[in-house]
């Protein structure tokens, strides 16, 4: 060791170096036993601030650590748990995280909901102290646990939050977004988050909306069809019925989303899918947005197809129109109000009225647009036109947004999945005007970065 060039490090690099071993217990032990420096720098309490856990067969050596007692406990802040993917899911072993007194950081790869629940139980005991949550990948095939937001309420000093599902969420089963067991009060003084993430979750209403629109499209037709007095009346009735349940979802999902809704002075947001929100719960959802208008930098939204407009799901509906509209109208005062927003992300979000009305208002800040379709978002397509509705507006909205030549140059990125490649080059709305060529020509007198990429599968 004498002679080595590593020996020739002072303490301080040395500390630095140990720091990068990533917080695995057993790389630090084995540095412990090279030398008596080595040991010495390797009690440092900057050495022990992170825990990782990513070997599950390993879980009698981490409970004994854990058990310990340890001096070396106290110093960890910043505690990840990761998994490698599984081809049979099992849940890790619980382990007496209790030990970690003062945790602020957790990080997760690869775990389920149950699993993520149970540390977050585990750490509430301490008191928390927690003040990230960081959940990536998340598995769902497990089906013992739902998400709801009482795996963060738990932890007022949260300033940010995330938790990201598998793929497009529609894979397994518990990426359903379901109603809070019990909603904690947290005083609005003691709300820190300023960065959210909750993406590829699905809404466990959103079939329940579905069916409604189905029946009202049904109900109207049978109306159109009817012959006697009593049938329209019968007809009717349903109609307000459907109403009815149609008023109480839209409640359902705002009280579900209060916690959401009690967010201010975001800097960064990504939050979807938004498949089953209905204008009500974009106005509240304005109201977050309202709140974050001068701090707010980073947008991302996943899933939008206009309340089934794009399935054709009460296409026609004379009732369920007036509710698109609102709904997109909803979706132009959230946008058109972000003053200080310099990226926007939208994910599987079909550009609508409401989203080409709010363009001109982002065109002021706005520095980078990613737009991304994947495969399961067309899955449902079947007609040329079809394809058409979906990107034709694209190229309004990226013109529009991109419009002031003053501004420095900034980026344009558009990921399609290769089977919506293929489609656009099939389709007979863009066969004399290639979309790509179309959009770049568009933007040729502006000083813009055009990427365009096939989506990359997680």
């Amino acid at each position: 060791m004498s002679n080595s060039l590593i020996s020739k490090l002072n303490d301080d690099c040395l500390e630095v170096v140990f720091q990068c071993c990533g917080g695995c217990p057993y790389t630090l032990s084995a540095i412990a036993l090279v030398c008596r420096r080595w040991y010495s720098i390797s009690q440092y309490k900057s050495v022990w601030r992170t825990l990782t856990i990513d070997q599950p067969q390993l879980y009698a050596g981490y409970a004994r650590l854990l058990h310990s007692g340890h001096k070396h406990l106290e110093s960890v802040r910043y505690l990840s748990l990761y998994k490698s993917i599984e081809t049979r899911h099992a849940h890790l072993r619980s382990l007496p995280l209790e030990s970690l007194k003062n945790l602020t950081h957790l990080y997760t790869h690869n775990l389920c909901l149950a699993e993520i629940d149970h540390l977050s139980r585990q750490i509430t005991t301490t008191p928390s102290q927690l003040s990230v949550i960081h959940c990536t990948h998340i598995e769902t095939w497990c089906d013992t646990q739902r998400f709801t937001f009482d795996i963060v309420e738990r932890h007022p000093q949260l300033h940010r939050i995330k938790f990201k599902f598998v793929q497009d969420g529609h894979n397994g089963f518990a990426s359903i977004h379901n109603y809070s067991i019990t909603i904690l009060p947290i005083p609005m003084e003691n709300m820190h988050v300023r960065n959210f993430c909750l993406a590829s979750v699905v809404d466990s209403e959103w079939s329940e909306q579905r069916l409604l629109l189905g029946t009202m499209a049904e109900i109207e037709k049978d109306q159109g069809e009817a012959l006697y007095q009593e049938e329209i009346d019968m007809l009717q009735n349903q109609r307000a019925a459907v109403m009815n349940s149609w008023f109480e979802y839209e409640n359902t999902l705002v009280e579900k989303y209060t916690y959401l809704f009690s967010l201010s002075h975001l800097e960064e947001l990504e939050i979807g899918f938004c498949y089953a929100w209905t204008p009500k719960v974009w106005r509240q959802f304005r109201k977050v947005l309202y709140q974050s208008k001068h701090t707010l930098g980073v947008l991302s939204l996943h899933g939008w197809d206009q309340l089934g407009k794009l399935g054709k799901k009460g296409f026609q509906s004379t009732t369920i129109q007036p509710i698109r509209m609102q709904a997109e109208m909803e979706i132009c005062e959230c946008l058109s109000q972000l003053y200080q927003l310099k990226t926007l992300q939208l994910v599987n979000f079909s550009i609508g009225v409401g989203l080409l009305k709010a363009a001109p208002h982002l065109s002021r800040e706005i520095q980078s647009v990613n737009i991304v379709y994947t495969d399961s978002f067309i899955r449902n397509f079947n007609e040329p036109a079809d394809i058409w509705l979906l990107m034709g507006p694209l190229e309004e909205f990226a013109t529009t947004v991109f419009k002031d030549p003053s501004m420095e140059r900034r980026h344009l990125k558009i990921n399609l999945s290769p089977l919506l490649q293929a489609a656009i080059k099939n389709n007979l709305f863009f066969k004399n005007k290639p979309f790509i060529d179309t959009l770049k020509k568009s933007l040729l007198d502006q000083s813009i970065f055009l990427q365009y990429e096939e989506v990359v599968a997680q």
